[in-house]
């Protein structure tokens, strides 16, 4: 569906003589932000559709400038009965860190005041994430130290941010700390321990890189499909640790039995 079909749809609802709702202008918005949005916002004030937060988390979150993302913001503050929402707070953090404006970022998060702990967690989540991806990997992990301090944990999803984004040897515990922040949710430990192998491959980090694929292994016991997945991509980082020739078989030496492993020996075995 074509942005002028789907703004066609709020016609078609006021000559049913029904009421839009935010929540349908939100959905326009939502997936069709650059071809259309203040068109959208302002049809939504021409219906006298009061916008909500979600539709402000929107016009915040694409926001090509911190001018924009100020204006929306207040606008937002000035609207009676809108509420700032989680999604309002993620929203401006991935603004501003999208624009550069990572000092500006990190304040929303000190700005918050007493919040419960879940929004905590997850604000400051949103904000290791969006600067991890964008570079500056030294923030990210000072805010994971934080959230640490406290006995929490970072969002799934961010930890993964923040994983891909460690890229400078020295930083494995760290590393292996994040992956294990991950065993309560089997999908994103999965993802994690394969970016973690990748960067262990990258250092020589062997028998951590072998220790990860048993454990992997052990994880997909029971899964045919995604075993086979598993050795044909575990031969290929074996292909690539065989260049490192003696290197190997020192590592290996640390680990009686881990030499069924390596390249040349049947990957089914370890």
């Amino acid at each position: 569906m074509q942005f002028k079909d789907a703004y066609r749809m709020l016609k078609t609802v006021e000559e049913m003589k029904l009421n839009p709702t935010s929540s349908m202008y939100n959905t326009i918005m939502a997936g069709y932000f650059k071809e259309g949005a203040l068109m959208v916002l302002e049809k939504m004030k021409l219906t006298g559709t009061q916008p909500d937060s979600i539709t402000y988390s929107y016009l915040i979150l694409n926001s090509d400038c911190e001018r924009d993302i100020v204006k929306y913001y207040e606008e937002l503050k000035s609207t009676l009965g809108v509420q700032i929402t989680k999604h309002v707070y993620m929203a401006l953090i991935n603004a501003y860190a999208s624009c550069g404006q990572f000092e500006k970022a990190k304040q929303v998060v000190l700005d918050l005041g007493k919040v419960s702990k879940k929004l905590l967690i997850l604000v400051k989540s949103v904000l290791a994430s969006s600067v991890a991806i964008r570079g500056q990997l030294s923030d990210a992990l000072e805010i994971y130290e934080e959230i640490k301090q406290d006995d929490l944990k970072l969002e799934p999803k961010a930890a993964i941010n923040v994983i891909d984004n460690i890229q400078l040897d020295g930083e494995l515990s760290r590393l292996l700390e994040l992956l294990k922040d991950l065993e309560g949710d089997p999908e994103y430990w999965v993802d994690g321990c394969w970016r973690t192998v990748l960067y262990c491959v990258r250092f020589k980090h062997l028998s951590i890189t072998i220790d990860l694929l048993t454990r992997m292994k052990d994880f997909y016991y029971n899964d045919e499909i995604a075993l086979e997945f598993l050795f044909d991509e575990a031969n290929k980082i074996f292909k690539a640790m065989k260049e490192l020739g003696f290197a190997i078989e020192e590592e290996c030496r640390l680990k009686p039995g881990s030499v069924d492993c390596l390249p040349g020996c049947s990957i089914k075995r370890f």
